[in-house]
């Protein structure tokens, strides 16, 4: 099922965080939101979510506004947050426990998946206070987590925070095998060389407004790099700047 932004805008206090924003990721594939800090990209991610409301145009999942019919809408999402929500007086099983009860879910219907997820991040610190855990740990509880209930579409910002090389790895792997089961997966990353390898579809945005949105394989069969495009049209490092305090320090 598609994720679909129609003319999406939001404004902060009289400055336009987002100006008309429209895109579709598709059902099946992966799409991945690009743009420089303080571009849009995690407004529109929590917009996405229904954790803020857009102050014009609307998100469908399958159809349905995800804010005219939040609660079906929210039930179809899985999100791994940039920044995890973790009840740190709880244990890791604990946390999952409360996840799944939200979702009404028992536990013990989802052992089997939990435990292989587990083997998986390689994350043994289950029974211990997430108070306790790495910002690592922390990210890969927040996977177990968004997962939990299945979710037709899985939203991630910032899709290799806190992960070391090996969790990366995993967790993209397990992203490409959603992909293959007709998930509908939408990211965040900074990093370009793991947009080019996973994504689909890239959608690049900078000062609220979308610069370009695509197929990576066109891009390569063009030859051309995410590198190069992103540089083109927001602007690449400044050379002679960086030359010139390394000069002078």
């Amino acid at each position: 099922m598609s994720l679909v932004f129609q003319n999406v805008r939001k404004a902060y206090n009289g400055t336009e965080a987002l100006k008309g924003v429209s895109f579709t990721a598709e059902k099946g594939q992966v799409t991945v939101l690009l743009g420089p800090n303080g571009a849009g990209k995690t407004t529109l991610l929590n917009i996405a979510v229904g954790l803020l409301k857009p102050d014009w145009g609307e998100v469908l999942i399958d159809g349905i506004n995800v804010w005219e019919s939040s609660r079906k809408a929210k039930q179809m999402i899985g999100f791994v947050s940039d920044s995890p929500p973790l009840y740190e007086s709880l244990t890791g099983l604990e946390w999952l426990e409360l996840t799944a009860n939200l979702w009404g879910i028992p536990l013990k219907e989802k052992k089997e998946d939990l435990e292989r997820l587990q083997e998986i991040l390689e994350l043994e610190a289950l029974p211990s206070l997430t108070s306790t855990f790495s910002a690592g740990m922390k990210r890969k509880l927040n996977i177990m987590g968004a997962l939990i209930h299945d979710p037709q579409v899985l939203i991630v910002d910032e899709v290799t925070s806190s992960l070391d090389p090996k969790g990366i790895a995993s967790f993209e792997r397990i992203l490409r095998g959603m992909k293959e089961d007709g998930v509908t997966i939408f990211i965040t990353t900074h990093i370009l060389q793991v947009a080019e390898v996973i994504a689909d579809k890239v959608v690049l945005i900078d000062e609220g407004k979308i610069l370009f949105q695509g197929g990576v394989k066109e891009l390569r069969e063009e030859g051309k790099r995410l590198e190069d495009l992103m540089f083109t049209l927001t602007g690449g490092p400044k050379t002679e700047k960086i030359i010139e305090y390394l000069e002078k320090r």
